[in-house]
């Protein structure tokens, strides 16, 4: 498990490299013996001898989904045992890397790239049955923050049932947009005093998560209610994430931000098996007059531009 995932954050850049992003390939599958949509892409190659060259428009995989990628992955010595016996039959993680060197790659130091990343990030606690499971099954978005973003989580719950307890299941999820320029440990400071919790300060609104590239700060547990929806319905049935530092950063760290929001909402209406969809996935500006999440909207709809769902 170790090396699969070295791999998926070498080749991916964990998970952000175009191939990643555009075909949900993460470890460079070409497309010997596929059948499938394929991704067309110039990339670097290695002759082996250290030599680089770029190769333009190589065909790759282009597969359906993530999931897709990790089965075919998770196979992927099998296909070709002869080829890749050595690596099939390795006793250790360093002697797998080594015999995936020349084979699986061409590159001459991708065994030392692939135990590198193994050991900075602490990926040999996977290699237990435990640790496995726990991958196989889903990473949380902790980790998938930690990894893609370098994204601090911080789970303060400070408002600890302010607006109450919801009760049953949420339905779904509101996305925010801050209106401010601080990020998510900024926030703690600030509700803290602005949004007293269980002061009528708190009324005045607070959301469920305030998340950005860099801190994933969560102010209030998912099972209670939250002031951020502007209506008693998005109060009490719709989770509220916040996307932070909408007067202070560039688009591109903008856009980083939102991302690291949707993953977390991913994670929570999964969570409580909701489907990801119009119904369930909200903006503000549907519940309340407001023009939030107004940064978000300039950028993905046009300033200006009506409140159509299209």
């Amino acid at each position: 498990m170790s090396i699969m995932l070295a791999q998926w954050a070498l080749e991916s850049d964990y998970g952000k490299s175009e191939l990643a992003t555009q075909a949900n390939n993460y470890t460079g599958h070409k497309t010997t013996g596929w059948s499938g949509e394929v991704y067309l892409k110039d990339t670097i190659e290695d002759d082996g001898k250290g030599n680089k060259y770029i190769a333009k428009s190589e065909p790759f995989r282009k597969y359906a989904s993530p999931d897709d990628w990790a089965k075919a992955h998770a196979s992927w010595l099998q296909r070709l045992p002869e080829v890749y016996a050595k690596a099939i039959n390795a006793k250790t993680v360093e002697e797998q890397a080594g015999a995936l060197q020349g084979t699986y790659a061409t590159d001459t130091n991708y065994k030392k790239k692939l135990l590198d990343i193994i050991e900075r990030d602490n990926l040999k606690r996977y290699d237990t049955a435990e640790g496995a499971g726990s991958v196989t099954n889903k990473w949380t978005a902790e980790t998938l923050l930690k990894h893609v973003f370098g994204t601090e989580t911080i789970l303060s719950n400070m408002f600890n049932g302010t607006a109450g307890a919801r009760g049953s299941d949420p339905e779904g999820a509101i996305i925010h947009n801050d209106y401010g320029r601080a990020n998510g440990k900024g926030y703690l400071s600030w509700l803290a005093t602005a949004r007293t919790p269980h002061t009528k300060k708190a009324e005045l609104g607070f959301a469920h998560y305030y998340i950005d590239r860099m801190f994933n700060v969560r102010v209030e547990h998912t099972y209670n209610k939250a002031y951020h929806g502007g209506d008693s319905y998005a109060n009490s049935r719709l989770l509220g994430y916040e996307v932070n530092e909408s007067l202070s950063t560039t688009d591109a760290e903008f856009i980083q931000n939102e991302e690291a929001v949707f993953i977390q909402v991913a994670e929570d209406l999964l969570f409580y098996n909701l489907p990801i969809n119009r119904k369930t996935v909200r903006l503000h500006k549907e519940f309340s007059s407001t023009s939030c999440p107004h940064r978000s909207w300039e950028l993905h709809v046009g300033k200006g531009q009506p409140d159509t769902q299209a």
